[in-house]
């Protein structure tokens, strides 16, 4: 519980990589600016970040939550 409150009261100062970590963390789907991502989507992104080099990383960061799920799925497709 204290996870969703945190989610809720830092929101605005995450990522969208930290909110879809909460996510995963809290097992719980969660709106990220105004899209709601369920688990499954952000696990999938957790997954493909935590596997990619730094450069990636920065790119990703940088992406809204739509286009990391896009990638995402994209990749997934392709394994």
């Amino acid at each position: 519980m204290q996870g969703v409150i945190r989610f809720l009261q830092e929101g605005n100062n995450m990522s969208v990589i930290e909110k879809m970590q909460e996510i995963v963390a809290n097992e719980q789907a969660a709106k990220i600016n105004g899209v709601l991502v369920d688990l499954f989507t952000a696990s999938a992104v957790v997954q493909i970040y935590d596997q990619v080099n730094d450069a990636n990383k920065a790119k990703m960061q940088d992406m809204s939550a739509e286009k990391l799920a896009n990638v995402a799925y994209k990749l997934m497709g392709a394994a």
